[in-house]
């Protein structure tokens, strides 16, 4: 497998787990109410991105940051989905 297609194939399965999660979001929060409440509930998962990177001494994602990082991507999801 080319580093291409590595990248590719992350990219697929990453873009899977955060459909999942927004999925999953969706099943247990109420829809969104309007883009304020959906930009609030992004930019709260971003803040906590954002921690789990100043908290970090290495140069890729923890296992923290991964987290993160798929939820503010399932809440971007989300946000196009439901508004």
């Amino acid at each position: 497998m080319t580093p291409t297609q590595k990248r590719q194939h992350r990219l697929e399965n990453n873009a899977l787990g955060a459909a999942q999660e927004a999925m999953r979001a969706m099943r247990r929060y109420p829809t969104f109410h309007s883009t304020h409440e959906g930009y609030a509930v992004l930019l709260e998962e971003v803040e906590e991105l954002w921690y789990e990177i100043r908290l970090s001494k290495s140069l890729k994602l923890t296992r923290d940051g991964r987290h993160e990082a798929l939820q503010v991507a399932a809440m971007a999801l989300r946000m196009l989905a439901e508004l």
